[in-house]
């Protein structure tokens, strides 16, 4: 019963979801929906001499609309292609569909003797075939080169890892193949309009000599790629090149997709030190989001390669985030843990409980040392360290004397936090009072919005000054 309410439920959710589409949308799903029925109906119809040039001219129109919006469906509407893979119509069963349309409309188009038939059909079946080994070898591909860990700025030609092959017949292997099939369709349809079946059986070979030829591509990449697959030596490699670094300050870091700018914003500070520091991170998807940097990163997700990464030269690891992958850093005896967060304020992450895991606690100054003190959350009072705000060490005051260009004003609030508490955030009571006093300034002033990347989150109607929310 209860599997039968969750599918309901899904299936409401889907004839929702279609009823808000936009333009795009609703045009993509129309036509990906309605063409491969057609193709039937068309190739279903009859087709003596006096009438198989208009209808074959009509079933080519609607098979170059259903490879247009299979190339566009992805991008213009990725939930219609996720419901079509839950209700097992995905990509592969679609183009067979096609396909076997295109067998019907030859078969009844055309006085093919069973050999030719089964011969045009053998090469669409080979294509398919031809398909999967590509397949193989590019996810064998594809495992050799995704290694145990992720670097930066470190030395890896003793890995000897080779150039990747060809995006089109690597992360896009799939479908590069099946577009293949554009070369036996075009010569079917032409066999059609011609009545000459030379130019399908012709389409067929052209298309099975290409697959083959991506097939013996991909196989010179897996041979060279080969030996990538012992993770153990990747690892070892790394690791020694890192104790050689003989690194005293690890900037450990880990979160969400969109938490980078957390890591960012200390990559400069870490890199002005005058002890060597390494950069190690846990999630895969934040590496590319880091910020230019000349530190070495290391990303490493999977705990136990974690733990064999030992770091005997680390005095102190730098902590910019509380998560929960923190623990697997901080079991490591001998170092000193600092948690040094992203920014202060009054929301609860600037005074966490779980905060007192730490070693110290560096703030910006006495308002953050206070708030811990309010909070009575077992940070002590000796372990909280105010060090200022190092990212604004290029900031001097005016001083007194009068200001040779125009003055400039920072404003740079805070999100509105996770709670549904308004003041967590000055720029949902006061932001709009604030920017509308500065504009009516005189002098006039220049005046900088920098908002925390997070805000909006929870209204975004807060994300853009120029929302209802401002002048």
């Amino acid at each position: 019963m209860r599997h039968e309410l969750s599918r309901s439920y899904l299936v409401r959710r889907i004839l929702r979801r279609f009823h808000v589409q936009s333009g795009t949308e609703a045009t993509v799903t129309a036509v990906l929906l309605a063409s491969y029925p057609l193709l039937f109906v068309i190739a279903a119809l009859p087709t003596d001499a006096d009438d198989r040039l208009p209808w074959c001219w009509t079933y080519l129109a609607v098979v170059v609309a259903s490879y247009v919006a299979e190339a566009w469906a992805p991008r213009a509407t990725p939930y219609l292609v996720g419901t079509l893979n839950w209700l097992q119509v995905g990509t592969l069963l679609r183009w067979v569909f096609r396909e076997v349309a295109l067998l019907i409309l030859l078969a009844r188009a055309l006085p093919l003797t069973p050999v030719e038939f089964a011969a045009f059909t053998l090469g669409l079946v080979g294509l398919h075939a031809v398909r999967a080994a590509h397949s193989a070898l590019a996810i064998y591909v594809s495992q050799r080169r995704r290694l145990p860990l992720i670097t930066r700025n470190i030395d890896l030609s003793p890995l000897r890892i080779p150039d990747p092959p060809p995006r089109l017949l690597a992360a896009e292997h799939v479908k590069t193949i099946l577009y293949l099939d554009t070369l036996p369709v075009a010569g079917g349809l032409v066999a059609v309009l011609t009545a000459d079946f030379g130019w399908a059986l012709a389409g067929a070979a052209l298309g099975l000599t290409a697959g083959l030829a991506c097939c013996v591509i991909m196989f010179g990449h897996a041979r060279r790629n080969r030996h990538l697959g012992d993770g153990t030596r990747v690892l070892v490699t790394v690791h020694e090149s890192i104790r050689e670094y003989r690194p005293e300050v690890v900037l450990y870091f880990s979160g969400s997709i969109d938490s980078a700018y957390q890591v960012n914003m200390w990559l400069s500070t870490v890199a002005q030190l005058t002890r060597p520091a390494v950069i190690i991170m846990r999630e895969r998807g934040l590496v590319p989001l880091l910020g230019r940097t000349s530190l070495p990163v290391v990303c490493v997700d999977d705990l136990v390669d974690l733990m064999n990464f030992s770091l005997p030269s680390a005095r102190v690891a730098l902590f910019p985030a509380n998560t929960a992958k923190n623990l697997h850093m901080l079991r490591v005896p001998g170092i000193g843990h600092v948690f040094i967060g992203h920014g202060d304020s009054d929301k609860a992450a600037s005074f966490n409980p779980y905060t007192k895991v730490y070693d110290e606690v560096w703030v910006a100054g006495r308002a953050g040392r206070d708030r811990y003190l309010r909070a009575q959350v077992g940070v002590r009072d000796e372990d909280i360290v105010e060090v200022g705000r190092p990212q604004l060490t290029g900031i001097r005051p005016g001083g007194d004397r009068p200001a040779d260009r125009m003055f400039t004003v920072l404003y740079a609030p805070t999100w509105e936090g996770w709670l549904a508490d308004e003041c967590q955030t000055s720029v949902i009571a006061m932001g709009p009072k604030i920017i509308r006093a500065l504009i009516a300034h005189e002098p006039r002033l220049r005046i900088i919005y920098k908002p925390h990347p997070l805000t909006g989150t929870r209204d975004p109607g807060r994300r853009e000054p120029t929302s209802r929310s401002w002048p």
